[in-house]
């Protein structure tokens, strides 16, 4: 028979169990909830989640340690400055059996860079392209290369579409980065002539461009751009949103185009506990992720997710890219001091040709 005592001390430590809470920030809609719920039902940890819309100042809370979270999403080419600042914990991969899971496939473009296999777990991943309306494009220009980066960083193609709206990304590393491409350099180089090179082109442009903005999804559902250089998953949801009359469409260019990963980390002023393994490893069962990705419409690298995704946005191109095209895709860079400042101060001045 239980004492009274040993009652009330089952009582408490599951009353302690209850109540463990874990602190976890994402991306703006970037989880489907049901699967928070989900995870809360099955092991009684509740779940404190915040979104965010902007990677530069999550990257400054994060590396300040100004704001305690035990586990965040984070972009991988500003997983780079957290893991040399110092500013995330290793992750005890051997505790997460859903890793297994992992397509390297895939995974191998975010591999490379340092930390990536001791101190995260991706979680979704993506392109960036050209969003672009089909109607507004064919009147102006029936024949336009939507298929290429032209529709951009060519004076002569983009400034037909000014009037109807052209928009970009304000991401200079990124935006740089596919300059550089177009150019046949490498999209990582720090070559003051590739840099001036590409200054060079996206200030010719830069006239036609209304708008660097990095929420494209209504700009193109509301029919504010007719064009719009974009992530997969935001023009996947414009296209689902888009008001009548519109015809969204998503291109990645055949010179080839970023491929980028969000991925889980444990920021240093964080727990490293048990619950954040728990909520990993749940996470990495491929019935949760695929679920995920129903929802909102990014890929994710779990393999044995394929069979579980719907099968028309297996098969749509612009949400999982054919072989073809996955091997024309390159990772974002990492960059960091002197070499980051320098891509700040080419992007202010293209953004003064405006």
């Amino acid at each position: 028979m239980r004492t009274l005592a040993t009652f009330l001390a089952a009582a408490l430590a599951a009353a302690s169990a209850s109540a463990e809470t874990l602190h976890v920030l994402n991306w703006d809609q970037y989880i489907d909830p049901a699967v928070l719920k989900d995870f809360t039902s099955e092991t009684g940890i509740e779940v404190e989640y915040d979104e965010y819309t902007s990677a530069e100042v999550t990257e400054a809370f994060l590396i300040s340690g100004a704001v305690e979270y035990d586990l965040a999403v984070v972009s991988s080419e500003y997983f780079g400055r957290l893991f040399w600042a110092g500013s995330i914990r290793p992750i005890d991969i051997a505790r997460l059996r859903g890793h297994e899971h992992l397509d390297r496939r895939v995974t191998s473009r975010f591999d490379r860079l340092d930390g990536a296999l001791t101190h995260a777990v991706p979680y979704l991943w993506g392109t960036t392209g050209i969003g672009y309306d089909a109607e507004a494009i064919a009147a102006r220009m029936p024949d336009a290369p939507v298929d290429s980066w032209a529709m951009i960083f060519d004076p002569k193609i983009v400034s037909r579409f000014a009037d109807c709206g052209v928009s970009i990304l304000d991401a200079p590393e990124e935006m740089i980065s596919i300059a550089l491409n177009y150019l046949g350099h490498d999209p990582a180089t720090s070559d003051p002539e590739h840099l001036a090179a590409a200054e060079d082109l996206l200030a010719g442009v830069a006239p036609y461009i209304g708008t660097f903005d990095s929420e494209q999804t209504s700009r193109l559902a509301d029919g504010q751009a007719c064009i719009a250089v974009s992530w997969s998953g935001d023009v996947l949801l414009a296209i689902d949103e888009q008001i009548e009359g519109l015809d969204i469409r998503y291109s990645v260019p055949a010179e080839g185009a970023p491929i980028w990963f969000d991925v889980l980390v444990m920021p240093q002023n964080g727990t490293g506990s048990d619950a954040s393994y728990k909520f990993l490893d749940f996470l990495l069962r491929p019935e949760v992720i695929a679920r995920i990705t129903d929802h909102v419409w990014y890929p994710n690298p779990n393999a044995a997710a394929q069979a579980l995704v719907d099968p028309e946005m297996l098969a749509n191109p612009a949400v999982y890219p054919p072989k073809d095209m996955m091997e024309k895709l390159f990772p974002i860079p990492s960059r960091a001091g002197e070499e980051k400042r320098a891509l700040a101060r080419i992007w202010r001045r293209v953004k003064l040709v405006l």
